[in-house]
């Protein structure tokens, strides 16, 4: 049964509604928050540098944990370094994301 309900699917595929069209796009498109200031940022800088940066920041967000180590093995107080940088991050973070919701 399960068999011939999978080939009836695949040989009359059903329809929800009209064919997607690739080349309209809808203007009610808006990701979720938590993309929204990824979202923001690829609006806002160009195309090759904002992809670059969020590339960037991704290496730098799972690195950071050795550098850290690495930093602090050498006798720098990074106690303060750390908190300028989670400060710096989160508050960029809600500031495009509010941009992004509010706009």
């Amino acid at each position: 049964l399960l068999i011939l309900m999978v080939n009836l699917v695949m040989i009359f595929p059903p329809t929800i509604g009209p064919m997607a069209d690739p080349l309209e796009v809808a203007s009610n498109v808006a990701p979720p928050w938590y993309f929204s200031a990824t979202y923001k940022w690829i609006t806002i800088a160009p195309r090759q540098p904002a992809l670059f940066g969020i590339l960037l920041f991704c290496a730098v967000f799972v690195s950071y944990p050795y550098i850290d180590r690495f930093l602090t093995e050498r006798g720098f107080n990074m106690g303060r370094v750390n908190i300028v940088i989670g400060s710096a991050a989160v508050l960029i973070f809600a500031i495009l994301t509010l941009w992004n919701l509010v706009i």
